[in-house]
């Protein structure tokens, strides 16, 4: 009598362990997407928001692609420091500081704070968006406007003289290519 009921129970604990593996299965199954979604979010934070969406009116660029570039250029390390001296959150170098000032019509100002950076930036990106195409003004964001401009006069890299064809930089490629997947993820996760 004592064996049966320990197979018995033996049974009814394999049954209840196979049903809650089963259900907690299902249920991964059913909020994965959420859980999918959440993770998502997480690895693109909105850090800095209000700023970057007040430039991005004023500078009519959409805030996606400003996102993308904060998250590519400096993981929104308002402190980061490229190898070649590129400074905050859009890493842009003192040259291209003094360079930008001077079309603004700035005289001081602070590429180390936050609304500058996030300023001059979008300024940027604003000013290769109505010379170039998207790609082309990414690629000139990360290895700058004369660069690309040689680039599209290269009918080896560019057929039309308008859209690069190839980028000669594996690292400006792959930046390119960054920025653009982390821009659609942004627009699917906040903006559309």
């Amino acid at each position: 009598m004592k064996k049966g009921k320990k197979r018995i129970r033996k049974r009814a604990g394999g049954i209840s362990f196979f049903a809650a593996l089963i259900t907690a299965v299902f249920l991964l199954f059913l909020l994965w997407p959420r859980i999918f979604h959440e993770a998502q979010k997480l690895s693109h934070p909105l850090k800095y928001y209000e700023t970057v969406m007040k430039y991005s009116k004023e500078f009519e660029v959409s805030p996606e692609l400003v996102f993308a570039v904060i998250k590519c250029e400096s993981g929104f390390n308002d402190r980061a420091v490229s190898k070649a001296g590129a400074k905050g959150l859009m890493q842009i170098t003192d040259s291209t500081a003094t360079w930008i000032a001077l079309k603004l019509g700035e005289k001081d100002y602070d590429i180390w704070n936050a609304d500058t950076n996030i300023r001059f930036g979008v300024w940027l990106l604003s000013y290769n968006l109505k010379d170039f195409g998207k790609n082309e003004a990414i690629a000139a964001y990360n290895a700058g406007r004369e660069r690309v401009k040689e680039w599209l006069s290269d009918k080896a890299l560019s057929k039309d003289g308008v859209t690069l064809d190839a980028i000669p930089y594996p690292e400006t490629e792959n930046y390119v290519k960054k920025v653009r997947k982390s821009a659609d993820n942004y627009k699917k996760l906040y903006f559309s």
